[in-house]
């Protein structure tokens, strides 16, 4: 009992402690997203005083309805006012420029700037888009349509757009969303969040995370805070307590279950939306402990990592799938088995020419895809490498594309025979998410580079009519189906019936797919 409490009262103070490190954080989120903001608010201001300091250009401008600004800029689009102030701020006799007029001099900006105020609120219907309105003490007053996509650029490289969330909260009471993921809730309780007001400008830039990013950022404290809470927290510590010591010896644990054979390849199907058939399966490693159950990777992968026994442990699960693939015989033509990979695992040689050895691509009735993720991808060498690997007979896919935030256009020069969009970036549609155009722009990649796009994590039959009306190829995710044993998936998936009900739909039959052609 003694340790048991002393648990708990760990487990409360690490939850205390959490609490104070994403405060901290969320805070210095909020402090730069604040410094951004007004340094870019500031560039509006300073053009639209000086514009004010120029009356007979910017007079004729307005009256002209042309609105452009009569000296180039990054961020003003086009200069606006209204009747009333535009009498005020064009007296008549204005509004004809002199090719003599002189230009506004700093001092006189700097004057202009410090007695005016800047107003700026959201452009009704546009994310990217402000009304900024510049007002001097004597009434006059300039107002502008503000180009905001470079601010927003800012704020999506700050915080991930499946992590958290971003927005302005004008003086009005008006938000503006500026970045954060679909579903980040603001109720209490729900997340954590961090206001800090501009001493600039009009608004308080609101930062705050939801579950999904507490998890992400914060993941390794989380399950600390379950162990304070009472009786049934105290028993949680028990039971916390002895698994982790069930697994202090991770590798002699890891070595054994490879001997064991307590190692499964579950298997996720892959449907091609045009005809709802399955035409392959992602292979997600399991294992099968004798005293905790079916565990996760997240519970043994690093750990096998940096054991150097991910590729034995991959090897063992490839060969019982590959065995129920091959003795399968209701097995498509084309089916593509997905096996994920890191670039470390990749680089080593003798590593990769075992597995090829293994895997005979080119000598089996179906393809094994390699999985590779995107930020992987990118590493110098790793184009030869993912060369090598196709003229051996694999297929290459990227993995997670889409949330590297640099581009996508780079894909062109990698030789790749397929691109899986990462489940952030699927859970888009349907949501107005700033992140939403980046679904399109992987679409229109896709049909100029001729690439194959798998979808993954479709969780929603909406979903999947939308990827379907885009031209996407193939799909993956619980709305279709979790991984299963290769058996049951064998069993059940290799022999979907024929339907022209939507594939998020489909039912399990004995019959057989119609064969899928990967070479286009």
């Amino acid at each position: 009992m003694p340790a048991m409490l002393a648990a708990a009262a760990f487990a409360l103070a690490c939850a205390a402690l959490l609490h104070l490190m994403i405060q901290g954080d969320l805070r210095a989120d909020a402090r730069w997203v604040v410094e951004a903001t007004d340094a870019y608010l500031d560039e509006v201001a300073t053009e639209l005083a000086t514009a004010m300091l120029q009356p007979q250009a910017t007079c004729a401008v307005l009256r002209s309805r042309a609105g452009a600004l009569p000296a180039s800029s990054g961020q003003i689009q086009r200069l606006l006012a209204d009747g009333p102030r535009l009498a005020a701020l064009c007296p008549p006799g204005t509004g004809v420029a002199s090719p003599a007029a002189a230009p506004a001099d700093q001092a006189s900006a700097d004057s202009a700037l410090a007695l005016g105020r800047l107003a700026v609120r959201g452009w009704p219907g546009r994310t990217d888009t402000l009304l900024a309105e510049f007002v001097l003490p004597d009434g006059r007053a300039l107002g502008a349509r503000v180009d905001a996509t470079r601010l927003l650029e800012l704020a999506r490289g700050r915080v991930s757009e499946t992590h958290g969330g971003i927005r302005l909260i004008w003086s009005s009471g008006a938000n503006w969303p500026m970045a954060g993921a679909a579903g980040t809730s603001t109720s209490p309780g729900r997340t954590f969040g961090s206001d800090l007001a501009s001493s600039r400008h009009p608004y308080v830039a609101a930062v705050a995370i939801g579950p999904a990013g507490l998890w992400y950022r914060y993941g390794a404290w989380l399950p600390l805070i379950a162990l304070g809470a009472g009786a049934a927290a105290l028993a949680a510590t028990g039971m916390a307590r002895r698994r982790h010591q069930s697994l202090d010896a991770p590798e002699a644990q890891l070595r054994n279950a490879i001997e064991r054979g307590e190692l499964e390849g579950h298997l996720q199907p892959i449907i091609d939306l045009s005809s709802g058939d399955c035409v392959g399966a992602e292979m997600l490693m399991r294992w099968r402990h004798p005293r905790h159950g079916l565990l996760a990777p997240a519970r043994f992968l690093r750990e096998a990592k940096t054991s150097g026994l991910l590729w034995p442990m991959t090897e063992a699960c490839f060969r019982d799938v590959a065995a129920r693939l091959d003795a399968c015989p209701s097995l498509p033509e084309g089916f593509m088995l997905c096996v994920n990979f890191g670039a470390t695992e990749l680089a080593l040689d003798g590593d990769s020419d075992r597995f090829a050895a293994l895997a005979r691509p080119g000598g089996r009735r179906w393809y094994t895809v390699i999985e590779l993720p995107e930020r992987d991808a990118r590493e110098p060498a790793m184009a030869a490498r993912l060369t090598a690997l196709q003229d051996m007979g694999f297929l290459i896919a990227l993995d997670d594309f889409g949330t590297a935030h640099s581009g996508t256009r780079w894909l062109e020069r990698l030789s790749v025979d397929l691109v899986k969009i990462d489940m952030s970036i699927v859970s888009t549609i349907g949501t107005d998410s700033v992140t939403r155009p980046v679904l399109d722009a992987i679409i229109a990649l896709a049909r100029d580079t001729g690439v194959k796009l798998i979808a993954e994590g479709v969780e929603h039959p909406h979903q999947t009519s939308h990827l379907r009306r885009q031209g996407v190829t193939y799909a993956q995710g619980y709305v279709f189906s979790a991984p299963v044993p290769a058996a049951d998936f064998v069993e059940h998936w290799l022999a979907v019936q024929e339907s022209d009900e939507d594939p998020s739909q489909a039912q399990p039959a004995a019959s057989s797919n119609r064969p899928i052609n990967t070479s286009s």
